[in-house]
């Protein structure tokens, strides 16, 4: 007597599986590649699992479910799933990163050697060191040799930020330069626009506050302002990304302090930070102890790039990059005051009402310019 037909379903992991059932499921390549950074995507098809999918064995203990993929990502489908337990998993990377047996049933055992191809008779050493170098992503780590996080994570940990006393340095003597990275437009799903404002001290780089809102470009604006007000910086880095051009309309620069507009280089983000990983794991990044947005800052910088945002990463780095290239910024001039020297030269500092003031000295230089001035 024959065996009972086997029915088939095929649907997309976004099609209806209401209704449906059966005793194997198989998951192939649930999430394409080109969406391999897209966390909405990704957290969408792991959503759909748990919720629609997993649930349409007809009899879940001696059901099956088999998930084919490339891995894309930490929290595709595969690392969700791992993360919960319970699951079998076989991994064949192009290159074999150390000598293992795969029991391939029947008595056959595959023996498979340290360095050895998937297919060697498929791809030649030159295609594959092509591959290697490539710099498409996801890159040759996470898709080839299907280990998210592998050479493509920069690996940096929470020790890595000691945190600073605010009360225990010399703040007002530094100068300040606000890093921002500017959201596209505001909103509860968009990006976040973030102001980092740093200080750099002895060859360090105190992150002294932060903020960071999905905002509309008003509020940016007006955050900017605030920060401006608060800190005098002597320099102002803006993104020329999204309401960053705006944005460097609207603040204009002022006496001692400089607006730079920044472009961001062509490599990507990954490679940016890395230039500066040596610096950071040298504890050279140090933020505020105690700030309310600390954890949520230590979290980001250190499970970058696989994040859902990346805007605090975006805007320190936008900042190393730029001290990297001027590394002696000067403080503004506090509010008030005019530096000058007097008519033998000595330098002096005078309140700004200085015409109105009485002094001993008759004459006042300010750069090219003689100035008089009442005396006592």
């Amino acid at each position: 007597m024959s065996p009972p037909p086997v029915a088939e379903s095929a649907v997309s992991i976004e099609g209806a599986t209401t209704g449906k059932g059966g005793d194997y499921l198989i998951l192939d390549d649930v999430v394409q590649i080109k969406d391999h950074d897209n966390i909405k995507v990704l957290e969408r098809a792991n959503q759909l699992f748990d919720s629609a999918i997993r649930t349409r064995l007809d009899n879940p203990k001696h059901g099956c479910i088999v998930i084919l993929m490339h891995r894309l990502h930490e929290n595709d489908l595969i690392g969700h799933v791992s993360q919960q337990g319970g699951w079998k998993r076989i991994v064949l990377p192009l290159i074999a990163p150390k000598s293992r047996k795969y029991d391939l049933g029947k008595g056959e055992i595959w023996h498979r050697k340290k360095g050895e191809p998937l297919r060697p008779d498929a791809m030649t050493a030159r295609q594959i060191a092509e591959l290697r170098a490539s710099k498409q992503k996801p890159g040759f780590e996470t898709l080839q040799q299907q280990n998210p996080g592998g050479a493509d994570r920069l690996r940096l940990k929470p020790e890595h930020f000691p945190t600073f006393e605010p009360a225990q340095v010399p703040l007002a003597e530094l100068p300040v330069v606000l890093s921002i990275d500017p959201g596209l437009k505001g909103g509860a799903t968009n990006d976040y626009s973030v102001i980092q404002v740093y200080s750099p001290c002895k060859g360090g780089h105190l992150l002294r506050d932060q903020w960071r809102e999905r905002v509309r470009f008003d509020d940016l604006r007006s955050a900017t302002l605030k920060l401006i007000g608060g800190y005098r910086p002597s320099v102002i880095l803006i993104e020329d990304t999204g309401m960053g051009p705006l944005l460097l309309d609207k603040i204009k620069p002022r006496p001692g302090m400089e607006v730079v507009k920044i472009r961001q280089p062509g490599e990507d983000k990954v490679e940016r930070l890395r230039k500066h990983r040596a610096l950071i794991r040298d504890g050279l990044v140090q933020p505020s102890a105690g700030a309310l947005w600390l954890e949520d800052f230590i979290a980001e910088v250190t499970l970058f790039p696989y994040v859902p945002f990346d805007d605090q990463v975006d805007a320190m780095t936008q900042y190393l990059n730029w001290i990297t290239t001027n590394p002696n910024p000067k403080k503004r001039p506090p509010i008030g005051i005019i530096q000058g020297v007097d008519y033998q030269g000595r330098p002096i500092h005078l309140p700004a009402n200085v015409p109105n003031t009485q002094t001993k000295f008759g004459v006042v230089r300010l750069g090219s310019r003689m100035m008089p001035f009442p005396t006592s």
